[in-house]
């Protein structure tokens, strides 16, 4: 009777330690589970330009493991997003959403990608950028594990019914702004809520769509925020500004300043592409920054300048009146080449030279 009670409270406690996700999107596709001693959770999200490289590396490491280890890919965004990504960017681990942010809080997951090792009774064993997670390292943990009590998937993990997911999503979140100490660089929009973390001088970057040069700000007020707002507010960035500016007590102006950049410049508008090139609904962010592409949907010319300067880390700017949106998809990595095909493929010329720039300052009021 003794040794049924301690069977009993041993299963339970399984029970108990078992992960809980929201629901799954795609099974993996490398390998079923089959009684892995260790698990990776890979924590990701569709507008992370690096998570697409570290994804491919961690199914490399899959394949390489798949008698140690299975690897789940959570993302914390909703389901039509994810599968939308899906579509163009297929994962061949085990997608799964976690909307409700349990185990990103959890493991306090402030960058992605970020990974956590755990063995089957959800002790943390390992966590950090999944590129520095290596075969050596891993195989230490894994003998230390080995033999341990197998357990079956359905103990294992959780989902949540479908009803259950879609009350997690919310629809609305009242303007906050708030100094940080440590931003995560993080940007995105989705469910009627914006949610940026970064510098001050980004934020006022992405809201007048200028590249980082054209704001022009002092380091002491160069603060790390977190903005949270709807997306009415967003969309209407004057307002938005002003909010902001009355929060920290700042003087907003647009002044006119020559200065060095890499001019947009439209020479044949006919090889624009229209907004049906790329279909990428319900995604929290419109463009994606790969580690060898640029890929975006229903951007305008400002915009796409404002995301080739943050991409190349140099002054882009377009001075234009043409306010339509175009979809784009262009390599970055070589500059000639970026060069040969923005004119070759959009009709875009990149002109480099002194010119005069429409700045935004940013004062303390007086």
């Amino acid at each position: 009777m003794r040794s049924f009670l301690v069977f009993l409270f041993f299963t339970q406690l399984i029970v108990a330690q078992s992960l809980e996700f929201t629901n799954k999107i795609s099974e993996n596709k490398i390998t079923s589970y089959n009684n892995q001693k260790l698990i990776v959770i890979d924590f990701w999200a569709t507008w992370c330009g690096p998570c697409v490289a570290a994804s491919k590396q961690l199914e490399i490491f899959q394949e390489n493991n798949q008698d140690k280890v299975f690897i789940f890919s959570v993302s914390d965004q909703s389901e039509s997003v994810v599968k939308k990504f899906l579509e163009r960017n297929p994962i061949n681990l085990m997608v799964v959403l976690d909307t409700d942010k349990k185990y990103f809080d959890k493991y306090n997951v402030v960058s992605r990608p970020y990974s956590v090792l755990l063995d089957l009774d959800g002790n943390l064993i390992w966590k950090g950028h999944p590129a520095d997670l290596n075969q050596k390292t891993f195989d230490k943990f894994y003998e230390r594990h080995k033999n341990s009590k197998s357990i079956d998937f359905s103990d294992l993990v959780k989902f949540k019914s479908n009803d259950t997911a879609k009350e997690v999503e919310r629809d609305f979140v009242s303007f906050e702004i708030k100094k940080i100490n440590e931003p995560d660089d993080f940007f995105e929009i989705e469910n009627n809520k914006v949610t940026f973390s970064g510098k001050m001088a980004k934020l006022f970057a992405i809201l007048n769509q200028k590249s980082i040069n054209g704001i022009e700000i002092e380091n002491s007020l160069n603060y790390n925020v977190q903005l949270v707002c709807d997306t009415s507010d967003w969309n209407n960035p004057l307002e938005l500004q002003t909010k902001i500016a009355n929060k920290f007590n700042l003087a907003i102006e647009e002044i006119e300043k020559v200065q060095f950049g890499n001019e947009v410049i439209v020479e044949d508008k006919k090889l624009l592409w229209n907004t049906n090139e790329i279909v990428w609904e319900d995604n929290p962010v419109n463009f994606l920054i790969g580690s060898e592409k640029i890929t975006a949907n229903d951007v305008s010319l400002k915009e796409f300048a404002r995301i080739l300067s943050e991409a190349k880390n140099k002054n882009y700017v377009y001075s234009g009146n043409d306010a339509n949106l175009y979809d784009w998809e262009f390599q970055i990595v070589y500059d000639e080449l970026m060069v040969e095909e923005l004119e070759s493929t959009f009709g875009i010329k990149i002109k480099p030279h002194n010119f005069l720039q429409k700045i935004v300052r940013i004062t303390k009021k007086e």
